[in-house]
């Protein structure tokens, strides 16, 4: 996150899927890439976190980006923590 926007955050994870599903090696080797979803969640609830929005009135320390993408008839979901991992295992 590193004090940037959710917006950032999550287009920029999706240039980069787009860019490896548009990516010499996918093309190579006739692999079909596609995006699914990407966004940004509370990482208690799970609850899509909005741009700007605050928790418990103070910035975020961490947040869940989450994803789907599809390649080829197989759907990939993960989640990666964003921010401080020790304030959620904590």
């Amino acid at each position: 996150m590193n004090g940037e926007t959710k917006d950032v955050c999550v287009r920029r994870a999706r240039d980069v899927i787009e860019n490896v599903s548009g990516g010499l090696e996918a093309k190579k080797r006739d692999v079909d890439v596609r995006l699914d979803y990407i966004e940004m969640n509370d990482v208690d609830s799970f609850e899509v976190v909005e741009d700007g929005e605050k928790r418990n009135g103070k910035e975020r320390e961490a947040v869940i980006l989450s994803g789907a993408i599809w390649v080829g008839k197989t759907r990939l979901i993960d989640n990666v923590v964003l921010g401080d991992v020790g304030k959620i295992l904590g």
